[in-house]
This record gives structure tokens, sequence and C-alpha cells, in this order.
């Protein structure tokens, strides 16, 4: 996932055309459906196309059938509009969403290696930001949307399971990353806080918890949720108790 693509002769190759490629990636999500023009139209443009946006889109879908392996096959006319022909399986954005869902049931039922294996696999299909490389309208948007959240989910599945697989300190790094990324992040913040007390260093998993607290209250005028507010009171309480037993 990333950019729009498409397989021809054992290679990749990109589309030049930005109304080929939002063409593309509208029949693509449709997964089958038929696409009307209007919805054509609406997912391109959203509420200022152009005079000559039907003839666009006309032309769109003759390059695209020209462009693709068998492509005017692939690319059925259907009154109203056209549809894509997908085999199962196909569409790179369902594995994906497929294997992020394999992940976190897995580590839901208690097995963090195939928990990670299975994220690590989703992870690796992504080529960048989804969808950037198109004239989106506000479904393609939610779209885009929908699959960063996902490659996020895939990321936090990974990390929850390398700490459930004994290797925190190997998920530091990344979400350090992360959160230098998006600050706000209250996921992040409290699997970083997670993984600093594996690796014995609670002190700096309070540092983090100040850090997030002061980034929230600043940019939202909030709170820590309640799994960060009481992570934070189990790392206090254990300074309290050692302090108490001379530890």
């Amino acid at each position: 996932m990333g950019p729009v693509e498409y397989w021809k002769g054992g290679r990749w190759h990109g589309i030049t055309s930005r109304h080929c490629r939002s063409a593309l990636a509208i029949l693509l999500l449709a997964r089958g459906r038929i696409v009307t023009r209007e919805q054509f139209i609406d997912s391109m443009w959203d509420d200022e196309p152009p005079s000559t946006a039907a003839v666009i889109v006309r032309g769109a879908i003759t390059k695209l059938r020209r462009w693709l392996p068998d492509g005017h096959r692939r690319i059925a006319t259907r009154d109203p509009g056209y549809q894509l022909q997908l085999e199962e399986n196909e569409l790179d954005a369902d594995r994906f969403l497929s294997l992020v869902e394999a992940a976190r049931r897995a580590l839901t039922e208690g097995n963090p290696h195939l928990a990670r294996e299975l994220a690590e696999q989703a992870m690796a299909m992504r080529h960048g930001p989804v969808l950037a490389d198109v004239c989106a309208g506000d479904a393609l948007t939610a779209e885009s949307i929908h699959l960063d959240e996902y490659a996020t989910l895939a990321e936090q599945v990974r990390t929850q399971a390398m700490l459930g697989c004994g290797q925190a300190r190997w998920s530091i790094p990344d979400l350090r990353r992360n959160l230098a990324l998006c600050p706000i992040d209250e996921k992040s913040a409290e699997l970083l806080m997670n993984a600093l007390i594996e690796v014995g260093k609670p002190a700096e998993a309070l540092v983090e918890f100040d850090r997030i607290r002061s980034c929230l209250a600043q940019d939202l005028g909030v709170d820590p949720g309640p799994d960060l507010r009481n992570l934070h009171t189990r790392v206090l309480n254990h300074y309290l108790n050692a302090a108490s037993t001379g530890e």
C-alpha cells in the first residue's frame, strides 16, 4: 500500500495522470461494486467539479483499460457507470486489513509471537501514506484515514507483542519515533511507559507521563485518559512501597 500502482510485465508501474490514479483508486476501493459516473465525479472533486468532469472520467477509464493487464475485460461498462473485476484477495488493502485483524486476534488469544509476525507482515505491505498521490474527495479521504488508522494499529499490536515476548527494549526506539511524530498519541505513550518499566526504568516512565500530560494540556486542554493515569498511579505506588520497605 502507498502510491496507486499496477502490476504488469513482472514489475510495478506508476501512473502519471492524477485523474487516472484517482479513477483506479475509486474502482479498487469499490471492491467489485458498480461505480456510477456521478460517484466518480463526487469522489474526485467533491463540490467543485469542472464542467468537463464527465469527459475527464471517461478519458481516465479509456487510459486505464489500455494500461492495465487485460484492462478492457477488467474494467467493464455497467450502466450507469463502471465495474472493476477483482479476483479474491487481489486488493492489497484487504489483505492488509485481514493481517492486522489476525494479529490483533492472536494477541488477544495469548500468542504474542504469532501476533508480532502477522503485524510485521502487514507493516511490510505499506510503502508510504495511503492514496497520497490521488486527488481525493471525501470518500477517498475517509478510506485513506481508515487504512492509516489500521497502520497505526499494526504498529501498536507489534509493540504489545514484543512486550509479551520479553523484547521490550527493542520496541522503545520505535515508540519514541512515533511519539516524536505525534506527541499526544496516548496509546504509544502507554506502551512506551510499559516498555520502560519492563526494562527497569520506571523513572523514565514517569518522565514520559509528565511529558504527554503537558502536551495534552497545551494542545487539547485535557488530561491523560484513565489507562495512562492508572499506569502512572501503579508506578508511583511501586516507588512508595519500595521506599517504605527500604528497597
